[in-house]
């Protein structure tokens, strides 16, 4: 599994200094991502993502070690005009009445779009990357027709043809853990080879 991203999230004084961990990270988890300050500035919401590869929200202070689950299940934080924004289970993100000052979720999750990737503007205005984030790579000639697919659907990133033109590799997600390892496929087709 990729190393990258481990550890707990970390508060530095602007004018530089040693950087401490906020919150502390439990033995149960892996990693804290993807914190969404609230509006008072010291508090924050964030992504945790354990050791089995479960994802959760919780809310934490700059000011206190105390933290708080938000939200099992779901990932992506963000606050705006009052709503907890977050993708669930299903890659959907959602929008769910929050209170910051006590991080508490009030009434029912209403769905925004299907989608993993979305930003909120801080007075509410929503955009989102449509579709599936998962795909295969797909091979085109100089002009611009379709030679054909290779490798099976994941969620590819930053690939690169080798040298020779033979093989290409990637950076491919596993989905369920987030896990990020760099794979080498034949540009003809056949079984992917993981390096890391």
């Amino acid at each position: 599994t990729s190393d990258c991203y481990q550890g707990p999230l970390s508060e530095i004084p602007s004018s530089g200094g040693s950087a401490r961990p906020v919150p502390k990270l439990e033995e149960s988890e892996s990693r804290h991502i993807l914190p969404a300050f609230l509006p008072d500035g010291r508090h924050f919401v964030y992504q945790a993502v354990s050791k089995d590869g479960s994802q959760s929200i919780w809310a934490a202070s700059l000011d206190s070690s105390e933290k708080k689950i938000v939200l099992k299940d779901a990932r992506t934080p963000e606050f705006a005009s009052g709503y907890l924004l977050f993708v669930g289970s299903g890659g959907h993100v959602f929008a769910q009445a929050f209170d910051p000052s006590s991080s508490t979720l009030a009434g029912k999750a209403i769905p925004l779009a299907e989608s993993q990737n979305f930003s909120v503007s801080s007075n509410g205005v929503f955009a989102y990357q449509g579709g599936s984030r998962e795909g295969h790579p797909e091979w085109f000639d100089r002009s611009g027709n379709s030679l054909g697919t290779v490798g099976q659907d994941a969620v590819y990133r930053d690939a690169k043809i080798s040298p020779d033109g033979t093989h290409f590799l990637a950076d491919i997600e596993d989905t369920q853990t987030t896990a990020i390892d760099l794979w080498s496929t034949p540009a003809s087709g056949g079984v992917a080879t993981r390096l890391t």
